[in-house]
């Protein structure tokens, strides 16, 4: 069992250099930096909807959008606006706070 534990902890070493050497290409980094970015608000947007009790579809209906859209949103494969994310906080009756550093 010792023997797996070990050519996995390598692996993990490899895929973690292989990661940080792709990041330093500025492009790759960029893509990177946006997919995270979309990946957190479709992860906040999906909790504060399952904390409010309410299901996709009411939140469709609510907002006007096909139900399958919110699914792509919350599992961060569709870009959002910022108009599309004003009317996601508004129809969760949630607040927003947006941090550049």
């Amino acid at each position: 069992m010792k023997r797996k534990i070990i050519s996995l902890n390598k692996e993990a070493e490899y895929f973690d250099r292989s990661v940080s050497r792709a990041l330093k290409n500025k492009v790759i980094r960029e893509s990177y930096e946006s997919e995270g970015l979309r990946e957190k608000i479709a992860i906040q947007i999906h909790d504060v909807r399952v904390k409010k009790h309410i299901t996709q579809k009411q939140l469709a209906k609510k907002l006007s959008i096909p139900q399958q859209e919110i699914s792509r949103i919350e599992n961060g494969g569709q870009n959002i606006t910022t108009d599309l994310l004003g009317k996601l906080i508004t129809g969760l009756h949630a607040k927003v706070k947006v941090q550049i550093y």
